[in-house]
């Protein structure tokens, strides 16, 4: 009998060039919560993401700052967002980058999905 699974890697795009921003895999570096994926920092291109001091505050998870693209035509705003300190039951967000990629024309979010059998 064959068990199928799947692995699921998780790439961001920035749209005008197709530079990959981000490229992680669900539980390995990609977590999924309410909805949205959250990538470890290591999983994330910060060279061209600036954190800046504009915060949106969340009744349930607290205090996130918005996060800028830098491009060679400027500057793109709010792209993605970070929870340095998320309010208690958020933990695991922690740190960790979220992207605005179902409504920001700027980037794309792709998900690959692997599919493999075990025997």
């Amino acid at each position: 009998m064959n068990l199928k699974s799947g692995v699921t890697t998780i790439r961001v795009e920035e749209t005008a060039n197709n530079e990959v921003i981000a490229r992680g895999v669900v539980d390995d570096g990609v977590l999924i919560l309410e909805g949205q994926y959250y990538f470890a920092p290591k999983h994330v291109d910060m060279n061209r993401l600036v954190v800046t001091d504009r915060v949106y505050i969340c009744p349930y998870r607290g205090i996130s700052y918005e996060i800028d693209l830098i491009t060679s035509k400027g500057v793109i705003e709010n792209i993605a967002w970070i929870y340095p300190e998320p309010k208690a039951g958020y933990e695991p967000i922690a740190g960790r980058i979220a992207f605005y990629a179902t409504g920001h024309p700027a980037i794309r979010m792709i998900l690959e999905n692997e599919k493999f059998s075990e025997r």
